[in-house]
């Protein structure tokens, strides 16, 4: 830009002293037409120095917006990932509580108290997977994964409860679960729906974190 200016006043200054070389006549000649074209260049550099700077403080204005949408963005991002973190753990300790779950139901002779406990437990971590903030970034499909396992928790819960009340307390006053608990065909089939359902989401969740991940590579690499 600054070469195309300079190289646009020497032609200019040229072709000013070529026009007078050919009119002009005497000193005083030379004086007027010096002054009148000293002054057109003076104000043409003006011109094109305010236009410099209007182009500049555009140019700078875009790239501050740019990067404020960016950074804007990336904050957002990095906030979804902390949240994703947070639900894998969940959804880790859900896999573990309810796996444990099934190995009290299969066992037998163990308190009631280790079932209940554990369901309720387990009934707490799958409301902090309904949590408000994990569902603004969470995409669709995920927050449909996590809603339509609700049948399968209370269903789950249902039947602790169920047992807790019917199982009656022992002479030490401790209730204590049958070594055969019935409907065990039935208890494996749900129980194993809902490990696969688990699974399913933990995955989910773990593609959603590194399509964010690469998402955030990109734009730090977009920044620097």
């Amino acid at each position: 830009m600054v070469m195309f200016v300079t190289g646009a006043l020497s032609c200019l200054a040229a072709f000013g002293i070529g026009v007078w070389s050919a009119t002009a006549r005497t000193a005083e000649d030379l004086d007027k037409f010096a002054f009148g074209l000293f002054s057109t260049l003076g104000n043409w550099v003006a011109g094109v120095g305010a236009l410099a700077a209007v182009i500049a403080a555009l140019v700078i204005s875009d790239r501050q917006i740019r990067e404020a949408r960016l950074l804007a963005r990336w904050e957002n991002m990095a906030d979804a990932v902390k949240c994703l973190h947070h639900a894998m753990v969940v959804v880790k300790e859900l896999q573990d509580r309810v796996s444990h779950h099934g190995s009290l139901l299969e066992l037998g002779k163990q308190p009631v108290t280790m079932l209940t406990r554990n369901s309720e437990v387990i009934g707490r971590r799958y409301e902090a997977l309904l949590d408000r903030e994990l569902y603004r970034h969470l995409p669709g499909p995920v927050c449909v994964k996590i809603s339509d396992m609700s049948g399968s928790f209370h269903g789950l819960m249902s039947v602790v409860d169920m047992l807790a009340a019917t199982i009656q307390p022992g002479p030490l006053g401790i209730a204590v679960l049958p070594a055969d608990i019935p409907g065990k065909e039935s208890r494996d089939t749900a129980h194993g729906a809902l490990m696969s359902e688990l699974k399913e989401l933990d995955t989910a969740l773990r593609s959603e974190r590194a399509r964010l991940e690469a998402d955030l590579d990109a734009i730090k690499k977009t920044v620097a």
